[in-house]
């Protein structure tokens, strides 16, 4: 009787694990995902192919670009100062914790560099 008891506890406990550990890694990867007009990127995957118009391979440096910037978390009033004190104009929202900023590369690598920032 007691064997059984202790095998039942094991297959609950691993099926608890099982779970878990299935709803954790769609709310990891919601964490890189960006959405936007109808493509999805992740910041910590390869960018996917996209139409050559769509793309461009660098700005120059004395042009102000747009960018996706992503925050590690939910996005503050304070975490959008900190991107348009560094340099950068926000402009669209963009799911899930994004948006779209206008800057230089020498702004660029200070809003990189910010804590909230992934």
């Amino acid at each position: 009787m007691y064997t059984k008891s202790v095998v039942w506890l094991i297959i609950a406990f691993l099926l608890f694990i099982l779970a878990v550990g299935v709803t954790a890694q769609p709310q990891e990867a919601e964490r890189y995902k960006i959405d936007w007009r109808g493509y999805t990127f992740y910041i910590n995957k390869p960018i996917p192919t996209l139409a050559r118009s769509l793309t461009l391979e660098a700005y120059s440096d004395t042009v102000q670009g747009y960018y996706f910037v992503q925050f590690k978390a939910a996005i503050t009033k304070d975490m959008k100062a900190q991107v348009v004190a560094a340099g950068g104009e926000l402009f669209e929202y963009v799911p899930n914790n994004a948006y779209i900023v206008k800057m230089d590369v020498e702004t660029k690598g200070k809003v990189g560099a910010l804590a909230e920032v992934q």
